[in-house]
């Protein structure tokens, strides 16, 4: 999801992403690697990484131009679709309770809702491969009238155009796809989406910076910027346009929880380490192919994959990755889109430096 188009849209973008980011580093490079990032015209960065019981932050540049506060590792942000871990889950908790299963038609639980709803099953709309078209592509969506319509209204759109592939076939990265686990929650559970959050992972985890906000946001956070571009070029002189007037309530399941760098260490730690599901769910999420599982994805880098997501919304530009064991996290932000091309390249090499250390 995103402002234009998502940073990084697809699976294939993030693989190139990964790729082209494999440069050295070492953990003592994470503070020089943000500010070069900043300094090649994004607002702000922040970094952490976490290796069992030592953590290492960084932060540069501004959290808020107008009030020209600066950024500091702590801040809360827009995390996009790293709210896809979270949402899938819950689901897959609701599934080792028996409360659903995972080949569940969606027509079972959300009738008529689709018109091949009982095509499409909750497994395919947890690993992108419903066929549904995303909605993030709608500009109308991200930017105009259709921005603060409600997730049931948009789901409602998308199903009336053509699909982009048959139910369980290829993986297509839909938002749509979270949207519609966000109505199948509070259908089963009779809680909603915010709710069972706060019951299942924020809660349990303490994960206090954390919450599901689909509106307007308040208090200290970070402001998300849309960079002016001139066919595809970004001018990292043109004064950036704050997105925080921008509904992001578009987004629901698929992308409105705000957190902070330490809270999604410490969720994606718990989540990988087996505190939150069963052994056996745990291994249907990580069973990628090839790239993504049930709302959890691979990254290449030089020292290994890396296990997470990554967001892009209203401005905020958010890699959340993990080793498989848990052991080691590093959650990077940005908030600004596009980036620039020299921000660009310095914010990937910022990533795989504090992944890999």
């Amino acid at each position: 999801m995103g402002d234009d188009r998502a940073w990084p849209r697809g699976l294939a973008a993030l693989v190139v992403l990964l790729l082209a980011g494999g440069c050295g580093g070492s953990a003592s490079g994470v503070d020089p690697a943000v500010k070069r990032v900043v300094s090649a015209g994004v607002p702000g960065v922040l970094v952490l990484v976490r290796d069992g019981d030592h953590t290492q932050t960084a932060a540069a540049g501004l959290a808020d131009l107008a009030a020209h506060r600066k950024l500091r590792p702590e801040d809360r942000f827009r995390v996009g679709s790293v709210t896809k871990t979270f949402v899938a889950t819950i689901v897959l908790e609701l599934a080792a309770e028996k409360r659903l299963r995972l080949d569940d038609p969606v027509a079972r639980w959300l009738p008529g809702l689709l018109p091949d709803g009982g095509r499409i099953t909750i497994r395919d709309l947890l690993a992108h491969r419903s066929g549904l078209a995303d909605v993030a592509d709608d500009p109308e969506v991200l930017n105009g009238s259709r921005a603060a319509w409600s997730p049931r209204r948009l789901v409602a759109l998308v199903a009336r155009r053509p699909r982009v592939g048959a139910p369980g076939g290829a993986f297509h990265y839909s938002s749509t796809n979270y949207l519609v686990l966000g109505l199948l929650v509070p259908r089963v559970t009779g809680r909603s989406v915010a709710e069972e959050l706060r019951r299942r992972i924020i809660g349990p985890l303490h994960l206090r910076a954390t919450a599901y906000r689909p509106g307007p946001l308040s208090g200290r956070y970070v402001h998300g910027y849309r960079l002016v571009s001139h066919q595809g070029v970004v001018d990292p002189t043109a004064a950036p346009r704050d997105l925080e007037l921008q509904s992001a309530r578009w987004a629901g399941a698929s992308g409105d929880l705000v957190s902070s760098a330490g809270d999604l260490a410490r969720f994606l730690a718990a989540l990988l380490r087996g505190k939150l599901l069963p052994p056996r769910e745990l291994r249907a999420m990580e069973a990628v192919s090839p790239r993504y599982g049930l709302g959890l994805a691979v990254y290449p880098t030089r020292c290994g994959l890396a296990w997470g997501h990554t967001g892009n919304l209203n401005g905020v530009l958010t890699i959340a990755w993990s080793t498989r064991d848990g052991r080691r996290q590093a959650v990077l932000m940005a908030n600004a889109y596009p980036l620039p091309a020299a921000a660009d390249v310095a914010l990937r090499r910022a990533a795989v430096t504090a992944f890999c250390g």
